[in-house]
């Protein structure tokens, strides 16, 4: 994995730098107290594709394939929709190889739909990216009169920012 990319991404200074900036998060996930993958957010990050400044950015999901089948992937991807949404954001996005056709389905199962697409160059490798987002939705509490004056909070109804 000693690819301009893989260097590019996964270089112990890239990784340093990365994790000192308060706009990340990050999540580790383990498998018998084995680190078997990792999730990273960008707190807030604009897109060239949407027209929101209410956005989060998923920059990376990965996890060892002995672990794939153990939904290790969908476990870190709840846990950053928790952030989003805690962060109140409307969108989250994400740029994943167009060649990476089991992280596009993984995508599109988990509600992310395609946006665009734009490149990137390393030195002389050329990589093709598609763009994903996902919009959430913001909860709206509801008050529904019961038995005269006794009001009945329902959180559970959800429609768009």
């Amino acid at each position: 994995m000693n690819t301009p990319l893989s260097i590019y991404t996964f270089g112990v200074s890239k990784i340093r730098t990365s994790l000192s900036k308060d706009n990340n998060v990050f999540w580790i996930a383990f498998f018998d107290e084995l680190p078997v993958g990792y999730a990273k957010l960008k707190r807030f990050s604009k897109s060239d594709f949407i027209d929101s400044d209410s956005i989060s950015q998923l920059q990376k999901i990965y996890v060892l394939k002995d672990f794939l089948a153990k939904k290790i992937g969908h476990q870190l991807q709840t846990e950053m929709f928790e952030e989003v949404t805690q962060l109140g954001n409307k969108f989250v996005w994400l740029s994943v190889l167009k060649s990476n056709e089991r992280a596009i389905s993984f995508y599109n199962k988990n509600g992310f739909t395609a946006i665009g697409e734009h490149s990137f160059q390393i030195g002389q490798e050329h990589f093709n990216f598609m763009a994903m987002k996902k919009e959430f939705l913001k909860p709206v509490k509801r008050q529904l009169p019961i038995c005269g004056n006794s009001p009945l909070s329902i959180l559970g109804y959800f429609e768009p920012f």
